[in-house]
């Protein structure tokens, strides 16, 4: 079942607004960007992937070119870009979603993205926890064992 990662706007208050702005990102490997390149990135508005995918590929075929390879191994080459590509596309949108101020609210498994936006609005997705920058220091009490036994005396 696909997974979506939820992303909505920070800073803005209306209920309604948040909810039509509210992004829905789907995990795994894109088909778009493996066959389209740097069309799917552009679409999608990755700037910057594009920009990187079109440097990569024009260093790897002067290469190729330099090196003196045949049709085949070109195309090799071009599939290990392509696949690149199909592989961070979803990671690179999240990214620049988050550059844009959205934040990670909740990772969804649904059949469908429809599903998947009815489960948030509905409130039967979990919401994703804050991580936070550093764990909290403890406050006296034994030292925390590293492994899998409980220190001395101490509750498991």
């Amino acid at each position: 079942m696909p997974t979506y990662t939820v992303h909505v706007p920070s800073g803005v208050d209306d209920a309604a607004a948040r909810a039509d702005a509210t992004v829905f990102v789907r995990e795994g490997f894109s088909w778009g960007a493996f066959l389209l390149g740097p069309l799917a990135l552009l679409y999608r508005g990755l700037w910057l992937g594009t920009l990187v995918w079109a440097a990569a590929a024009a260093v790897l075929f002067a290469a190729a070119v330099l090196a003196g390879l045949g049709f085949l191994p070109r195309l090799l080459l071009y599939l290990v870009l392509a696949t690149l590509a199909g592989l961070e596309a979803c990671d690179g949108r999240r990214a620049a979603l988050g550059r844009a101020g959205f934040i990670g609210a909740a990772l969804v498994s649904a059949r469908s993205r429809g599903d998947a936006e009815r489960l948030f609005f509905a409130g039967a997705a979990p919401l994703a926890e804050p991580v936070p920058s550093r764990p909290a220091a403890r406050a006296g009490g034994p030292r925390p064992v590293i492994g899998l036994f409980p220190p001395s005396g101490g509750r498991a």
